[in-house]
């Protein structure tokens, strides 16, 4: 819902993922490995302060490790570069400013005011949040990145300075990034939906963070990573936790999908050349479960809810996934119960639609200007009815809502919910009145 790359010109190595990564490359790798000394770091004592770069530093580390970073990257990854990026060095107000640029663009800018009133109707994100200063502020978390439109691979000078070790180590990540766009063409995130989008994002970003873990055991002294780790300040604490969930997907969530289709190959890429060359993941579904991916298993069709009838005008349409409707329910969970509700996903639309003459702007949670109704079926029967199950118990848990006698709507703050089961098809709404809410729950057609 209202993805467009969080607002951004590109692929990014965000400091918390890379961080994750480095203790995750430290727990795998073999005590004999993890003592080596790396060529950047051979004779530097294990107890010894980690060296500190200052931007010039950087940049002359970039221009002097590129050219055997990416020797390394393409020999791991088994494909070739037509030409090797030279590394440039900005700063995070930089990056920041670009992350502005690209949210006034005016499309995007609807697509983030329609994103954020979805996830304010969902109970995602706070009333008082601002999905454009959210998709700006993650800017302050990143080390690097790579922009496939200029062709361009950026180290940012206040996030990197803590040795070269960590700085060889998010250069391999961009590199990959650099590499693939060259052989392959990384998604322009044009899909269909944004659940699609997601899963396209995890792709690319779950190759390249699985590429230089494999880098760091390779060539890398993980003491080294961990002490250089160890002065960095990565605070994602303002960051909704849905934004990072989807940050985490992304990269570690893309990791484990990557690592699945490589075991599936006998350890090579060359599955993961045919998901860039031949099958883009279609949905988060098939990164959640390689194996839907491997079995061709796509999402089903689902004829999205009924309009909402004059005065009323549909902003955005798509599909929220299998992992966006388990980041619904896990809301407030107090059981396991709401991952296995959502692993039943079988397909869903949804359509949102605002108020003639309102605001663009969400005011409080958005009930009275928007409506929001999700269809979604399950794999089979059963698993739309756990589903819906689920949801009645999300409204009441975590939108606060009052059950009305029907036991298909409940009264909310400012507005109403209603569900309503069809077959294997569950419908939520979410309107600003009684009347509205039931006429959109009512269950999508099924599609053979």
């Amino acid at each position: 819902m209202g993805d467009e790359r969080m607002g951004l010109a590109g692929t990014v190595a965000l400091l918390a993922t890379t961080i994750a990564v480095v203790f995750g490359v430290a727990l795998s790798t073999e005590d004999r490995a993890s003592s080596r000394v790396s060529e950047t770091s051979a004779g530097a004592a294990a107890d010894e302060p980690a060296p500190k770069l200052d931007s010039e530093e950087l940049l002359q580390l970039g221009l002097d490790r590129a050219p055997t970073v990416a020797r390394r990257v393409a020999e791991i990854r088994g494909i070739e570069f037509d030409q090797v990026p030279k590394p440039q060095v900005t700063d995070i107000e930089s990056l920041r400013g670009l992350a502005e640029d690209e949210i006034a663009k005016p499309k995007v800018a609807r697509t983030l005011a329609a994103g954020e009133a979805e996830l304010k109707l969902l109970g995602l994100l706070e009333p008082e949040a601002s999905l454009a200063d959210v998709s700006t502020d993650v800017t302050a978390d990143a080390a690097a990145y790579y922009d496939p439109k200029e062709k361009e691979l950026f180290l940012l000078g206040d996030a990197v300075p803590a040795g070269p070790a960590l700085a060889e180590f998010i250069l391999a990540h961009e590199l990959d990034h650099a590499l693939e766009d060259q052989v392959f063409g990384l998604p322009s995130s044009q899909a269909s939906n944004d659940d699609q989008a997601l899963a396209e994002s995890a792709l690319v970003e779950g190759s390249a963070t699985a590429l230089m873990t494999e880098y760091a055991a390779r060539h890398l002294a993980v003491t080294d990573l961990l002490s250089e780790s160890g002065a960095i300040e990565s605070d994602t604490s303002d960051l909704p936790p849905v934004i990072l969930a989807q940050v985490t997907f992304s990269y570690i969530g893309g990791q484990q999908f990557v690592d699945e289709l490589r075991a599936s190959a006998g350890g090579g890429w060359d599955l993961v050349d045919f998901a860039y060359q031949r099958r883009l993941p279609a949905s988060t579904e098939q990164i959640l479960h390689p194996e839907k991916y491997l079995d061709d298993e796509g999402p089903l069709p689902v004829i999205g809810p009924p309009g909402a009838g004059a005065g009323w005008e549909q902003v955005d349409a798509g599909a929220v996934g299998e992992f966006i409707t388990r980041e619904i329910l896990r809301q407030d969970a107090q059981d396991p119960g709401a991952d296995a509700a959502a692993a039943g996903w079988g397909g869903d639309r949804y359509r949102l639609f605002h108020r003639d003459g309102a605001p663009d702007d969400c005011v409080a949670n958005c009930r009275d200007e928007y409506a929001l109704a999700i269809a979604w079926r399950g794999d089979d029967e059963d698993e739309s009815a756990e589903l819906n199950e689920a949801l009645n118990d999300f409204v009441e848990r975590s939108l606060g809502g009052v059950a009305g006698k029907d036991g298909e709507t409940w009264a909310l703050e400012g507005g109403w919910a209603a569900t309503e089961i069809s077959g294997d098809v569950t419908t939520l709404a979410l309107a600003p009145d009684k009347a509205l809410a039931r006429l959109l729950a009512r269950p999508a057609r099924q599609v053979e």
